[in-house]
């Protein structure tokens, strides 16, 4: 078994935080007082979008390595978590549009 380069576990360390991000903003913003712009929308969706380029990055790192194998084992999750994560994300930042908007 060969070992996970550094670059790779970066880039879905990367990932993760910037998803975790994605979904904190809507969520935080539904419960502060007042009324709010698009700004916290567009930074959530903007920070969506930047996970999903890191796991592009690391598709890309493991096909440089020639790691298919490990590209195969993986595309069918991230695929299924990125249209999940999407969705949820389109979701929170629907409501908080109706209910801060």
């Amino acid at each position: 078994m060969k070992a996970v380069p550094d670059k790779i576990i970066i880039f879905n360390v990367i990932s993760i935080v910037l998803g975790i991000g994605a979904l904190a903003i809507p969520v935080v913003v539904t419960f502060k007082k007042g009324r709010c712009s698009c700004r916290p929308c567009v930074l959530s969706l903007s920070t969506y979008i930047l996970a999903l380029v890191f796991q592009f990055f690391q598709i890309a790192e493991r096909a440089e390595l020639q790691d298919w194998a490990g590209i195969a084992d993986t595309i069918d999750a991230v695929s299924f978590i990125a249209v999940v994560f999407a969705a949820v994300i389109i979701s929170l930042n629907v409501i908080l549009i109706k209910i801060k908007g």
